[in-house]
């Protein structure tokens, strides 16, 4: 990690985040549910059986971008995010499911995204959503690598993403809230972990 700056409570960081995987083992896709592919796209038939071109990409945890709908590069509205993120988000052709993201082209380096995390839903902005859909972009050829401005609803964040797929997220971060864990339940997670404790 490292701190560019501060402004008040707020510190300019950016982080690490590896190297981004793409493809269906990254997300462990089942690839008797893809559709077609063409060259490196993939397609997966919607929930109204429309095409849905995706790009899969681990960041440490499993997204698919959606770079299009019916083979275009708009359709990503609030709407589309309602029907296409819980579909996709539990896929049966997924193991464990995944966060997704709708995402576009903005310009040479910018992109605008919405966002469906799995387990939670319509979600304003996300560092590893941000990463993924810069991450598509580049390895879709949408974008060239370089410094991408990913913007979503709840603000931007600067993803690098270089030819070998090598990410380093930037943005603002501050504090929000503090608080304490007892030591009862710091020990009941503890004798937990790597468990399945109630």
């Amino acid at each position: 990690m490292i701190v560019h700056g501060r402004a008040g409570a707020v510190h300019d960081l950016s982080v690490e985040m590896g190297i981004a995987r793409t493809g269906p083992p990254a997300v462990d896709l089942n690839v008797g549910a893809i559709s077609r592919t063409d060259g490196m796209r993939i397609f997966l038939p919607g929930p109204a059986r429309e095409s849905l071109e995706i790009v899969p990409v681990s960041i440490g945890n499993p997204h698919l971008v959606v770079v299009g709908v019916d083979g275009k590069s708009t359709g990503m509205t609030e709407f589309q995010l309602a029907r296409l993120g819980p579909f996709l988000a539990g896929h049966a052709a997924l193991e464990n499911g995944a966060n997704v993201q709708l995402a576009v082209p903005d310009g040479l380096s910018e992109c605008r995204a919405l966002i469906w995390e799995r387990g939670v839903g319509r979600t304003a902005a996300s560092g590893t959503s941000a990463c993924a859909v810069a991450v598509a972009m580049v390895s879709s050829g949408q974008l060239s690598p370089c410094e991408i401005a990913v913007a979503m609803p709840g603000g931007s964040l600067s993803v690098t993403v270089s030819s070998d797929l090598d990410v380093v997220l930037r943005g603002p971060v501050e504090e929000v809230c503090e608080g304490q864990i007892s030591t009862r339940r710091l020990a009941e997670m503890t004798r937990c972990a790597g468990q399945d404790c109630a």
